[in-house]
């Protein structure tokens, strides 16, 4: 998971964990993406229960969750999820183990992703004079009765020639900067480690 530049935990599982959908329901940049295990099996909630460190969380918590922090993902997707979780397992269990602290010096990571957000092709549009022999050939076109209107005439004229697909999009970017501390803590006599 370290080796690729993902905001969360669930992108980074996208395409790698078999049995595992994960999908992006909208083209906005940081949403959270739907995670599946063995498909849709009800019309009410389909999201899996996720537990990190022994702690179920809800989808959120789940997303909001450091990348660089997760040691490993387990997917129990079968009969064992439904008989260890019960109910709650009925739709697949994430078991997710974050790292932990490290005994001797403490160590101090830093990744740092830079990346860029645009359409691939954009959608043709008509310039105003394009436009306006288009509206002219259609009226012409629809018969005797039908003349083009004088305010279409007078826009035309002024000039304006305003592709609105390129004022709405634009180019993004992407930044995704994780600084991790890890350091094991002793207390009285017996050793435990944390991460801060």
């Amino acid at each position: 998971m370290a080796n690729r530049p993902n905001a969360n935990v669930a992108d980074a599982m996208q395409g790698k964990i078999a049995g595992v959908n994960v999908t992006n329901v909208s083209g906005e940049p940081g949403a959270e993406p739907v995670i599946r295990i063995r498909g849709i099996g009800t019309i009410n909630n389909n999201d899996p229960l996720i537990v990190i460190d022994g702690i179920p969380v809800n989808i959120g918590n789940f997303n909001s969750l450091n990348p660089e922090n997760v040691a490993h993902v387990e997917v129990l997707k079968d009969a064992s999820a439904a008989a260890i979780y019960g109910s709650r397992g009925s739709n697949g269990v994430l078991l997710v183990t974050t790292k932990r602290g490290i005994t001797g010096k403490p160590k101090i990571s830093l990744s740092a992703y830079t990346g860029f957000d645009q359409t691939i092709k954009s959608p043709d549009a008509m310039n105003s004079t394009t436009f306006y022999n288009y509206l002219k050939e259609a009226y012409a076109n629809a018969g005797p009765g039908f003349t083009l209107p004088a305010q279409v005439t007078q826009q035309y004229n002024k000039n304006y020639s305003t592709n609105w697909f390129d004022q709405i999009i634009q180019k993004g970017i992407i930044r995704i900067i994780i600084c991790c501390y890890r350091v094991a803590l002793k207390q009285t006599d017996m050793p435990s480690t944390r991460v801060i």
